[in-house]
């Protein structure tokens, strides 16, 4: 759609040369400042709402990174994996409001992670000592 007013606007004796049009000029006010009275203005009814939190204490870890990373490395007796078990469930008791619940899996998810992970840097010793042990035979 065209807009026909916007033709009628442009001078065509202007050019990019010429100063802009001054703000007093075509209908252009200046601001005045007004005071307005507040008191003739009724007041209004504000509500307002609170909502208590309780504070739960600490918050809980759930060691969801950790054991997803205890399930991906040397997964000895798939530990990991029931550690990521475990995180989740805590994750989803810490969700639902169940604080005792969320820590209890939580511990539980955080003692297979401590397992899975001694377990595979003792694995990983284990290797490289009987890989240097072999490297030296051989020769």
């Amino acid at each position: 759609m065209e807009n026909s007013n916007f033709s009628k606007q442009l001078n065509p004796s202007l050019s990019w040369a010429d100063e802009p049009p001054q703000y007093s000029s075509h209908g252009y006010n200046s601001l005045t400042e007004e005071l307005v009275d507040f008191s003739a203005v009724p007041s209004q009814q504000v509500q307002t709402t609170m909502v208590n939190i309780p504070d739960n204490g600490t918050p809980v870890r759930d060691h969801l990174v950790w054991s997803l990373f205890s399930m991906s490395y040397m997964n000895p007796f798939c530990l990991g994996f029931l550690a990521v078990v475990f995180s989740i469930k805590s994750r989803d008791r810490k969700l639902v409001g169940d604080h005792s619940g969320a820590i209890t899996y939580s511990y539980t998810a955080r003692d297979l992670n401590i397992a899975a992970t001694a377990l595979s840097i003792f694995s990983f010793i284990v290797f490289v000592i009987l890989f240097v042990i072999n490297f030296h035979v051989s020769k």
